[in-house]
Order: structure tokens, then C-alpha cells, then sequence
């Protein structure tokens, strides 16, 4: 992969990751509601699937 390939990318990844979008608004609620091990679950799932996406993306 080029250098703007992976440059792209990761703007990408920070711009998306900064912004509160509903996958950080459920794991702020899900972490209040049933405190933070409960909530890991949830999180990893959605850091799991956020790097699966930024990949198929980047393919």
C-alpha cells in the first residue's frame, strides 16, 4: 500500500472515531446503565466491527 493509502486511512479512522455517532452514545449509556464490565462486551464488538468496516473499505 502507497503512504496516501494509509494516510487516507487513518484520517479516516480518527475522524470517525471522534465524532459521537450512535455507537458511542449506546456504549456511554450501556456503561452508566450496567457499569464498565458489563459494557466491555459491547465495546469490543463495536471496536471489532469498526476494523473489519475500515478494512473492507480500504479493499
Amino acid at each position: 500500500m502507497s503512504s496516501a493509502v494509509v494516510l487516507s486511512m487513518a484520517a479516516f479512522a480518527l475522524a470517525t472515531s471522534l465524532s459521537p455517532g450512535p455507537v458511542n452514545l449506546v456504549a456511554l449509556s450501556t456503561g452508566l446503565s450496567y457499569g464498565f464490565r458489563h459494557s466491555l462486551r459491547h465495546v469490543s464488538g463495536a471496536t471489532c466491527s469498526f476494523t473489519l468496516l475500515l478494512l473492507a473499505i480500504g479493499m
